[in-house]
């Protein structure tokens, strides 16, 4: 054999074997990486998201694989709109499941409504501490938006204020833009390439349009509605407001929007409008520096009611700030709007670069009742 190896025709054969040997590799790596290419894109949600909730329809259905959002920084491939970016999908550990809303449906459960001066609600720690500080934070959209408002879209003009719905009329985790205004036109967010979803500073991954479907359809469903729906049930029923009614009735919603303010913004003390069931504000900081910023409760020396929603301004000697629910991490307020539930927002001072990030949650239906007066007890 070695003599064999050591003779021309031997050598022919040492060198047909190393080609085809050769061809097999390369044909081995070109499949590898198709595979990978192939993981690339969002895969459809898991079945466990699907048995989160029995009473919402939509949300127990499977989701359609989402459109990917770009991230520039990492690596590239070229999606079918000729956009060179790569597709991202969302940690396994950050994909919503039936442990994750639990947590917080307990949380919100076994809190305790305060009466004084209106009936209000605030807990700390409402989402499960990990998922909100490696998953939520994580896919906030980057420090650098909303300027490009490639994500945010600027919701009114009067004010430095940014949004993107979550989960709305449309359904939960149907995401889009709507001004503020009522029955202005939706802009769905199609998950199109985000030139500027960069990672943030802070180490996140920027705006990831596959979590927060998911996070919308998770918190924005039914059951979460009707269970704030039940802890203010006196206040709803002093508005003749029916709530097995309201349950039942398909147009009745939850909506949520990914809320950002930037320097400047304030709001005059107010009651919300009587198209808002509930109303809730989870809020969404890194840390303690704007706490200040939270929801001040607010209350009349004279008993001033309100049936609309203008604001008033805080300097007027009438008003009074009762508390203030402090604006931290993993914390959320809420009430439901009757004629004394006073509450405002402090000015963000010019010139702060932080931003303050909630999830405004409004309950809405249409049964449209006046707002009555607040119960006490």
């Amino acid at each position: 054999m070695v003599e064999f190896c050591r003779s021309r025709s031997g050598k022919q054969w040492q060198t047909v074997v190393l080609g085809v040997l050769l061809t097999a590799l390369l044909t081995l790596v070109g499949v590898l990486l198709q595979e990978e290419g192939d993981q690339t894109s969002y895969p459809a949600s898991s079945n466990a998201v699907a048995s989160i909730s029995s009473k919402d329809a939509a949300f127990a259905s499977e989701d359609e694989t989402i459109p990917s959002v770009a991230w520039s920084a990492v690596g590239s491939s070229t999606p079918p709109n000729g956009n060179v970016t790569r597709f991202l999908v969302v940690k396994p550990e950050c994909r919503m499941s039936p442990v994750t809303l639990e947590y917080t449906i307990n949380r919100l459960r076994n809190s305790t409504v305060s009466m004084s001066p209106y009936p209000h609600l605030h807990v700390v720690d409402v989402f499960e501490p990990g998922y909100y500080s490696n998953c939520i934070l994580h896919y906030m959209p980057p420090d650098n938006l909303p300027a490009t408002e490639d994500v945010y879209s600027k919701i009114n003009k009067n004010q430095p204020r940014y949004g993107l719905k979550i989960a709305g009329q449309r359904g939960p985790g149907v995401l889009g833009h709507q001004r503020s205004t009522e029955g202005s036109p939706f802009k769905p967010l199609t998950g199109a390439i985000l030139k500027n979803a960069e990672p943030t500073q802070s180490g996140g991954a920027g705006f990831v349009h596959q979590f927060w479907v998911e996070f919308g359809k998770a918190f924005g469903s039914a059951e979460l509605r009707d269970l704030f729906l039940d802890k203010f049930a006196p206040t709803l029923k002093t508005r003749g407001i029916n709530l097995d009614v309201v349950k039942k009735n398909k147009n009745a919603f939850f909506a949520l929007d990914l809320s950002r303010d930037l320097a400047g913004y304030a709001i005059g003390a107010h009651t919300d409008s009587r198209s808002k069931l509930v109303t809730t504000l989870f809020y969404l900081p890194r840390d303690t520096q704007l706490e200040y910023m939270g929801t001040m409760v607010v209350q009349s020396k004279s008993g001033r009611t309100q049936q609309e929603s203008a604001r008033i301004p805080m300097k007027l000697k009438d008003l009074k700030t009762v508390k203030t629910a402090p604006f931290v991490p993993n914390a959320m307020f809420a009430f439901a709007p009757c004629t004394s539930s006073w509450h405002a927002v402090r000015k963000l001072q010019a010139g702060h670069t932080m931003t303050r990030d909630t999830i405004q949650g409004f309950i809405k239906s249409p049964v449209k009742k006046p707002k009555a007066k607040c119960p006490k007890r």
